[in-house]
């Protein structure tokens, strides 16, 4: 078996600009890459501020936020959940956070692999066969 590999982002802390997007993401959620670059990620891809906010509080208090579930919107409108991986980035001048992003389904699978796989190494095995 095979889990799909994480898509990912990066948005400014200050406004949730996206700045980078991978292909993946844009496949797994059917965005144009032209569509989401330079637009606030709570417009396009997760209507939920007040989320954003708890993650955003979690990852510069934890430094790492593993296993955020949400629920974000793709281009059609359908929501999907989500697990989310949030580690903030400093890039002087500027404050970015780096998302991963796993539909939930695929993160349950990684986090249910074989009782003997120490916990660290199945948080590390998204997109990885096993």
């Amino acid at each position: 078996m095979f889990l799909p590999p994480v898509s990912s982002l990066t948005i400014e802390i200050v406004d949730a600009t996206i700045v980078d997007i991978s292909s993946g993401f844009c496949q797994q959620f059917g965005w144009p890459q032209a569509d989401l670059l330079g637009q606030s990620l709570l417009l396009t891809c997760w209507p939920d501020a007040e989320a954003f906010q708890r993650l955003l509080l979690a990852s510069l208090n934890q430094h790492v936020v593993r296993h955020f579930s949400a629920s974000w919107r793709n281009q059609a409108g359908d929501t999907l959940t989500v697990s989310l991986i949030a580690t903030p980035l400093q890039l002087e001048p500027h404050e970015y956070l780096q998302l991963s992003v796993l539909p939930a389904s695929a993160a349950a699978q990684a986090l249910a692999l074989p009782s003997g796989v120490p916990p660290r190494l199945r948080e590390d095995c998204v997109g990885c066969p096993i």
